[in-house]
């Protein structure tokens, strides 16, 4: 990597991570292990982008300027959050097709980013390791669903995910 291109990384990292931190909303950042993300075979312009990302430096940027802040930055192992259902806690590989996710025991449907980001959300905040909650254990407030999601995908995008179009109803 030349230079150059070291410093626009490097800048971009910074912007993205200051803006992340700064999020007035968000007090706790849920980052996973990306340390083998390199290893892996997708094919040759994936593996390429894949390995000049410089995720590493983006990580330590969010992790000093979240601190900085007050705010958590917290680490979790991603198996399996993007087969497991969000209702009934069902794994199967075949409850993922693409951008879909349909869970094969209870029927629940949803975009599979959406449904991995909501068992991401329920793996750190659980204190029970099934990821059930007994009678008395509560969700701190500012962690608790006050609104429901739909997904409207752009025109002109197609079926990509973007957070703009995600809306929020109360």
């Amino acid at each position: 990597m030349s230079g150059r291109e070291k410093r626009f990384m490097r800048d971009t990292n910074h912007c993205v991570s200051k803006k992340l931190a700064n999020q007035p909303l968000i007090a706790v950042f849920v980052l996973e292990d990306l340390s083998s993300i390199r290893t892996q075979r997708r094919g040759k312009k994936m593996n390429k982008w894949l390995g000049s990302w410089a995720f590493y430096q983006q990580e330590q940027f969010l992790t000093y300027k979240a601190e900085a802040l007050g705010k958590r930055v917290a680490y979790q192992d991603a198996r399996y959050t993007s087969q497991k259902c969000n209702i009934c806690k069902h794994i199967r590989k075949t409850n993922r097709h693409k951008s879909k996710f349909c869970c094969k025991n209870c029927g629940h449907w949803t975009h599979a980013d959406f449904n991995a980001a909501k068992m991401s959300v329920m793996t750190i905040f659980s204190p029970l390791p099934t990821g059930r909650r007994s009678r008395g254990q509560s969700i701190p407030r500012m962690f608790q669903p006050s609104f429901s999601a739909s997904y409207k995908p752009h025109p002109l995008v197609g079926g990509a995910v973007d957070s703009r179009y995600l809306y929020f109803e109360n």
